[in-house]
């Protein structure tokens, strides 16, 4: 399917569809770890339940930002991108069970799951959008990226009536 809608000249859609991939993945992941942490908030029965989420929410956005910055610094001491693009897959594969061995009733463990969440995700976004970039021609990338939320919007759409019975 890629090499069909890919094959205009000047695009490698191996290095097209890997890219975006790789996006595709890291945006799921993160819809639905935010989705679990406002899951294990709404479990605490407080009479300001909102600014609990506010300050959760904020706390996450924080993580990513200063990550994101951290990240984009520390990739500049990795001489090719992709063994930390496999070495930041597996991170997060550990990262998705944290959840798990942590007491999700107490509200610091909560606040270490969203810093630990948005942490992770700052910090490989500034690779994966360099590898995004580099592997994509600037005519290209807005059909691309059009697909990307596309795919995005689709698969976190199957996914959320998937697991409203749960």
């Amino acid at each position: 399917m890629f090499k069909i809608v890919f094959s205009v000249k000047g695009m490698n859609w191996k290095f097209t569809a890997a890219s975006l991939a790789l996006i595709v993945n890291a945006f799921i992941w993160y819809l639905l770890a935010f989705d679990t942490l406002k899951g294990l908030l709404d479990g605490f029965n407080t009479s300001d339940n909102t600014s609990l989420q506010l300050l959760f929410f904020g706390i996450n956005a924080g993580a990513i930002a200063v990550s994101a910055l951290l990240g984009s610094f520390v990739i500049d001491k990795f001489k090719k991108r992709v063994p930390f693009l496999y070495l930041w897959t597996f991170a997060g594969i550990i990262i998705s069970i944290v959840p798990l061995g942590l007491n999700t009733q107490d509200l610091n463990q909560l606040m270490a799951i969203s810093i630990i969440f948005g942490a992770y995700f700052g910090l490989g976004m500034p690779v994966i959008m360099g590898y995004y970039s580099s592997s994509i021609s600037i005519e290209k990338r807005a059909k691309t990226t059009g697909m990307a939320f596309l795919l995005i919007g689709l698969i976190f759409s199957i996914i959320g009536m998937i697991t409203i019975g749960d």
